[in-house]
């Protein structure tokens, strides 16, 4: 409602009118669309590009909401960060990128997560942070070559095996503990 100029849904002093107004600041000047739906054609299939805010031919911006009070903050066992300090592997970053890229006809474009801690006392600004990434599209053509379409393969593959003989789920490669030992689908066949 902010980007398109639009009343609130909340009120502007309850935490989600706050959250939504500290994130705002993020949003480069100039005319943008927010929550954008595109369908992009790939090898056999179509991507659904989901997007929040776009500014054609420019960038495209996702809203981050999290539980970290600053940029560097890691999780509990202290393994990695809670939010990402780069989207340059990043797999929503990437197909955004290179749907976007493709739809528009340009060969970079910059993505940006603007994150807004959840965490903040009444009378508070909430704290906010982006993390920015140039996307180049060959660069980028590449990864999703290497790195989604084999997978959207292996699903199909992995679904039409199944359709043609049902199997238990725990005959499928997987890591038991991403599925709590059920066998149910999880990241299967390690990716």
């Amino acid at each position: 409602a902010l980007v398109a100029g639009t009343p609130p849904p909340y009120d502007r002093e309850s935490r989600y009118g706050k959250l939504g107004q500290a994130m705002i600041e993020h949003l480069p000047a100039g005319h943008a669309q927010a929550e954008v739906e595109w369908l992009i054609p790939g090898p056999n299939c179509e991507i659904d590009l989901r997007c929040d805010v776009v500014a054609e031919p420019e960038y495209f911006l996702d809203w981050k909401s999290t539980g970290a009070q600053r940029p560097t903050q890691k999780l509990p066992g202290g393994e990695k960060y809670w939010a990402l300090q780069s989207l340059a592997n990043d797999l929503q970053a990437r197909i955004y990128a290179w749907g976007l890229m493709l739809r528009w006809g340009t060969p970079k474009v910059l993505a940006r997560w603007v994150y807004g801690s959840k965490r903040f006392d009444p009378g508070q600004t909430p704290r906010t942070w982006t993390v920015d990434h140039e996307f180049h599209r060959a660069e980028t053509q590449a990864w999703v070559e290497t790195n989604v379409f084999p997978v959207i393969e292996a699903i199909r593959a992995h679904r039409q095996a199944f359709a043609a003989a049902p199997f238990a789920g725990r005959d499928v490669p997987h890591r038991p503990e991403a599925c709590d030992g059920t066998g149910r689908w999880c990241d299967a066949a390690g990716q």
